[in-house]
């Protein structure tokens, strides 16, 4: 089985639902605006990593781990940015926004492990 097609799964989430949230409930804000296009980006790499093994750009071929480690950090970077939107409230409303932004730390490292060529993952095992 070709365990990359798993990446679809998330691909399915992300990006018709920040398409139906942009276009039910336009952004208000910067922030928010932001945060959408974050999740757009996340299911785009996503279903590019989950459907190709590599796709030629300016005459090279980029695998697909370069797209899923793009998804991963702006899934990262959408749940950080998430987390900032939370505060505002009472002491409650700052522990769920800080425990919200360290839970984004972990996808910006594998991410970012990813785009490295997985260093620390073993990427050959979604092949």
């Amino acid at each position: 089985m070709n365990r990359r097609a798993l990446l679809l799964v998330p691909a399915a989430v992300f990006l018709p639902g920040s398409v139906a949230f942009a276009v039910l409930s336009p952004p208000h804000t910067i922030l928010t605006a932001v945060l959408l296009g974050c999740f757009f980006v996340a299911g785009c790499g996503f279903a590019v990593a989950g459907l190709r093994a590599s796709v030629p750009v300016g005459g090279r071929d980029v695998p697909w781990y370069a797209f899923a480690g793009v998804a991963d950090v702006a899934l990262g970077v959408g749940i950080i940015l998430n987390a900032t939107r939370m505060l505002g409230g009472g002491a409650e409303d700052a522990f769920l926004a800080v425990v919200t932004a360290v839970s984004g730390l972990p996808l910006l490292f594998v991410g970012v492990d990813y785009l490295r060529g997985g260093r620390h993952f073993d990427l050959t095992a979604f092949e």
